[in-house]
This record gives structure tokens, sequence and C-alpha cells, in this order.
């Protein structure tokens, strides 16, 4: 008898299992594949599950316990008494982010949880209370990735990266009290991490003329950062560097050459630049830099990036407008200052595919809303696209994933 496809199902219905028959490793990777195609807030669903079916708790508990999101004092309490209570849910956890206010609360708690969290691999801490670092002292799992911050600067804090030598990534943002120039030292021996190859620093507590050696980096964020600290990230870093990210700020002695974010490379040398994103704050007191035409060409820029494939400005209303302003102002038929700048810098980057303007409130704080412009590569030169931030264009996914951060290689 020819097994046909409405047989072939009927007869499928009838050795259905129940799931909880299903072996262990099936229920595993349906679980697995429900998580890798569905958000954290959708996930939350499991919770429930977990209540409600006892026999699946060990292999759901193990993939909520993967990744770990805390923001209040008594959830980190809650958490380090679950992990401390069944082994699985320890060994389970990857990834751990805590923000919290205060902290000193929770700090015996921690200490007591880090232990058992043999399989972390990625930890960011933020708590107002600096002891609560202590407890990363004794940890005996090994990062890969930490991401620090709070008021106060633990003075640990140099100790816990040496106990850390595998950290490929690193972000340190202390923003409370001022730090006196001994308790900088850590950041300073960057040698002592051999592996790192991705630094995120405030300039204004951590300058950058306190490192003495670049060593490997590859992806570099600086916030805020002045023109001369930029000059500095490009002499430590700028033979290995592939990605920057920066908030350049602009004081009352800016220069109208600052004006134009190509002017940072003037007289460097980035070989492996492939990513740049530039957010232009002005600062209380700073006035608006005028869109000066005198001062946009760089002789030298594709010797001085010539592999860049990615360009993303941030930037005001102010800058918009002066941008989208004839060069001749007599003359409407001319041509716009923002085009005339695109079409420079693909002549002059072989490489270039993306340029893209972005317009917003507050540059620091929104990059939600506004007004976007897009230049891609194309046969006969260069395309262009301008849209307000929220048209149902199909390529705007795209470019805004392309703007508000780097391309997947480059991911911090």
């Amino acid at each position: 008898m020819v097994l046909t496809r409405r047989r072939a199902h009927a007869q499928a219905l009838q050795q259905r299992k129940h799931f909880l028959n299903l072996p262990p490793e099936l229920h595993r990777e349906i679980f697995e594949y429900v998580t890798e195609f569905s958000t954290w807030r959708e996930r939350t669903w499991f919770n429930s599950l977990v209540t409600l079916c006892k026999a699946l708790q060990y292999d759901i508990e193990v993939l909520l316990y993967r990744e770990v999101i805390i923001t209040r004092c008594r959830s980190v309490v809650t958490f380090c008494r679950a992990v401390a209570k069944r082994n699985h849910r320890a060994t389970a956890v990857e990834r751990l982010l805590i923000y919290v206010a205060g902290g000193i609360s929770i700090k015996d708690h921690i200490s007591r949880a880090f232990p058992v969290l043999t399989r972390l691999t990625y930890l960011q801490l933020h708590a107002t209370e600096a002891r609560v670092f202590e407890a990363l002292l004794d940890a005996p799992f090994r990062l890969t990735r930490l991401h620090a911050g709070g008021d106060c600067y633990p003075a640990c804090f140099d100790e816990i990266l040496k106990n850390q030598p595998g950290l490929t990534s690193l972000a340190v943002e202390f923003i409370g009290e001022k730090k006196v120039p001994e308790m900088r030292r850590d950041i300073s021996q960057l040698e002592n991490l051999p592996r790192l190859r991705s630094l995120s620093v405030r300039t204004d507590d951590f300058p950058l003329t306190c490192i003495k050696s670049g060593c490997n980096i590859t992806n570099l964020t600086l916030l805020p950062a002045s023109h001369e600290d930029i000059k500095q990230a490009f002499a430590l870093f700028g033979s290995t560097l592939e990605s920057f990210t920066v908030t350049r700020g602009f004081w009352a002695g800016c220069t109208t050459a600052c004006f134009w974010p190509t002017s940072i490379f003037r007289d460097v040398r980035l070989p492996n630049l492939r990513y740049i994103k530039i957010n232009d704050c002005y600062f209380l007191g700073s006035q608006h830099l005028p869109a000066d035409m005198d001062y946009m060409v760089i002789s030298s820029l594709h010797e001085a990036c010539p592999a860049l494939r990615a360009f993303v400005w941030f930037f005001d209303y102010v800058v918009w407008d002066q941008l989208h302003t004839h060069i001749q102002a007599d003359n409407p038929h001319s041509q716009l200052k923002c085009v005339e700048y695109a079409q420079w810098m693909f002549d002059c980057l072989s490489k270039l595919e993306d340029l893209v303007a972005w317009a917003v409130s507050d540059t620091l704080k929104d990059e939600s809303g506004g007004l976007i412009q897009h230049y891609g590569r194309s046969c006969d030169g260069y395309s262009m696209c301008a849209l307000p931030i929220g048209e149902s264009d199909v390529d705007l996914r795209q470019i805004r994933s392309l703007a508000l951060s780097p391309h997947t290689e480059f991911s911090v």
C-alpha cells in the first residue's frame, strides 16, 4: 500500500507521545529553540511553566539562569539564595548583570554566591557602594568580559584585574567622586591583560595619558573625549584599532575646523580602522561651529584610514540645518553641503560602504528619534536616502542597526 501524506499524518497522530515521555535531551533542544527566537521578556513565561510542572524544572532553570539581569537589591538577595540552594542553577549562570543603588546590604550575599558561579564569563556590576566589588577578589570564575561602574572607585580594582588575565573586553565607568591619580594605576597596566581587545573608559575620570602601553586594542569607546583625548587614543591604539566609538565634546576653545568629524583623521595613520561612530555634543557655554567648506577637505584622508567601511555621525538639529544649506547661499541650485561632504568621502575612501548622518534631540541620551540620512556606495558612485525615524522603509532597520551598534565582528 502506498503511504500517502494523509495516511502518514494519521499514523503520526496515533503514535504521538506525551511531552513528558520524550527524552530529556529532546526537552532541552525544544526549549533551546524557543529561547533562541524569543526576546528576554517573552521568555518570562518559562517562570510560570516551572511552577506548573516540576518535572521540567531542571531543564527550564538551566535556560533561565543562563543570563540573569537584576536591578534591585532585594532581587540580588533572592538570586544569591537560589543559586546557593541548587547547584544546577549556579553552574548554568554564564552572564550576570547587576545594576543596583546602594549595595552594602548585598555584599555578604554576593560573597557567598560568587564562589559557586563557576561558569560565569560575562559580568556587569554597577553599584554605588564600592565595597561590593571586594566579592570579586576570591571568585573562582574566569571572566572574558567585565563592565564595572558606580559612584566610587573601589580600591581593590587593580587586584581584581590581575585575577582576571583572560579578559577580552573591559568597560570602566565610575562617575562619582573624583579619583586621586594613584587610584588610576590599574588601567595604565594593560600589559597585565594580554588578551584584552575591547576597552571602554570615561576620559574625564581616566585620562588616556595614564596609559603607558596600548596593547592590541581593536575596539575602543571613549565617553566623552576632547580632541586631545582622541589624538592620544590614536597614538596608543592606532596600529590595531578596528572599531572606534567616541562622544566628541565641544568646548569654547574649539575651532571652525573641528566641525567636520573627519578632522580627527589629520596627521594620523589607522590602517585597520573599519568602523567609526562619532557622537558630537556641544556642552554648555559652547557655540555651534559653522559648516565652513574651506575646512572640509583633508588631503591625506585615504592614507589615514584606507580600510574604513562604515562612518556614523550623530549630531543635533542645529548641525542638521547647517549641513542642508547650499554651498552658495545665493544660489539655490548649488550643491547641498551634506551631499558635497558625502561625495568627497566616497571619492577618497575606496572601501567606504555606508555613511550615516543622524540628527537627534540629545545625542547623549536619545537615539530613538530624529532624522536620519544614509549614503551607500553603488555601482554609479553612491546612493542617498533621507528618512524621518519611524518610516516603514525596508532598509531603515538595517541602517538603524548599523548606526546604533558596530558591525557584528566589532561588537564589544
